[in-house]
């Protein structure tokens, strides 16, 4: 496991949900900071991503997206609809960095993000 400044360390762990949906979580010192929900529907998944209250380094979010997009749910060019905090440039960044086709908006305070993965990521 990656060490994050401060002690922040990802681990990358996929919990097997009720409805067999699977989560990627970045803990701090053994607590969990970030996660994100991945649920494959057929012919889109879609990714809830939750931060928690505080500052994310921007080394523990793109590791948490590289983990994300290394699931086989999104290792193919596949539609993702995606929602992450309104206002959080980073996270959105790295989003757009797999992402094609791409559309954003607002909901509240979330940003929808919608795009076809791309065959290749950075």
């Amino acid at each position: 496991m990656p060490t994050q400044p401060h002690g922040a360390t990802l681990t990358a762990t996929r919990v097997e949900a009720a409805d067999h949906d699977k989560c990627v979580i970045a803990d701090s010192d053994g607590t969990p900071v970030a996660n994100v929900r991945v649920a494959d529907h057929g012919p889109s998944v879609q990714l809830t991503f939750t931060i928690s209250l505080g500052h994310l380094s921007m080394i523990t979010r793109r590791e948490l997206v590289d983990a994300v997009f290394r699931l086989p749910e999104l290792s193919a060019a596949r539609a993702v609809q995606a929602a992450a905090p309104l206002g959080d440039a980073e996270l959105l960044h790295l989003l757009l960095e797999r992402l094609d086709q791409i559309s954003t908006r607002a909901a509240g305070v979330t940003c929808l993000i919608e795009g076809i993965t791309r065959k290749v990521h950075l």
